[in-house]
C-alpha cells in the first residue's frame, strides 16, 4: 500500500493507523498481522463473510476500526440471501 504515512481512519479521522493483512490461524479464525511487527497478531471475530487470504487491512489505534477489502460479489450474494427485505431494497439487491 502506497503512502501509508498519509492514511487516516475512515471512521474517526485519526492518523494512528497500522497497515497489515488478514491471515488465518490453524483453527480457521482470521487474525490481523501488522506489516511492521516482528511477531504477534490480533484475533478478529468470525466475520460470516470470507476475507481473502491476501486482503490488505488497516486498523485504527484510536477507535479500533478495521478496514479490509472483501469480495464484492460474495458480499452481495450473502446479503441477497440473508439480508432483511428493507436492506435488500435499499441496496437494490432484490
Amino acid at each position: 500500500m502506497e503512502n501509508t504515512q498519509d492514511l487516516e481512519c475512515l471512521n474517526c479521522g485519526s492518523e494512528r493507523v497500522v497497515v497489515g493483512s488478514i491471515r488465518f490461524k490453524g483453527n480457521g479464525w482470521p487474525v490481523f498481522l501488522a506489516d511492521e511487527t516482528k511477531a504477534g497478531w490480533v484475533t478478529l471475530e468470525h466475520p460470516g463473510i470470507r476475507i481473502s487470504k491476501k486482503s490488505t487491512a488497516v486498523v485504527c489505534l484510536d477507535c479500533g476500526s478495521i478496514n479490509a477489502s472483501l469480495d464484492k460479489e460474495e458480499v452481495a450474494r450473502k446479503l441477497n440471501r440473508y439480508g432483511a427485505d428493507e436492506l435488500k431494497s435499499r441496496l437494490g439487491l432484490n
